[in-house]
């Protein structure tokens, strides 16, 4: 495990940093593929308004990958949105690959 203070020990195990780990994962993957930056205005694929979470089109519980076909930039009202509406989770698919196709084409 990593060094914490001792007050941390008894609360944080190793689960805490493979989540960590793994957070920044994809998070780096869409961020690289679209070619921003952590200070850049990320904008929401669907309202463009500012994103501040990147989803998993596929649940990661069903399955669904750490790849830039499934990591989607959404604000929180989206965000909410695409986990508690199965159709409007399943457009995202539409939306965010017209995203990826216009990057590819910048990027050629």
């Amino acid at each position: 495990m990593k060094h914490l203070p001792d007050e941390f020990n008894d609360i944080v195990n190793d689960n805490f940093w493979d989540l960590i780990t793994d957070m920044v994962k994809y998070k780096k993957i869409y961020i690289d593929f679209f070619g921003y930056t952590i200070a850049d205005f990320i904008p929401c694929e669907v309202c463009m308004s500012k994103s501040i979470d990147i989803h998993h089109i596929k649940f990661k519980s069903q399955g669904g990958k750490d790849e830039i076909d499934n990591l989607i930039a959404l604000c929180r009202e989206c965000h909410e949105i695409a986990h508690s509406s199965t159709e409007f989770n399943e457009n995202l698919k539409d939306i965010h690959s017209i995203e990826i196709d216009i990057r590819n084409n910048q990027i050629k």
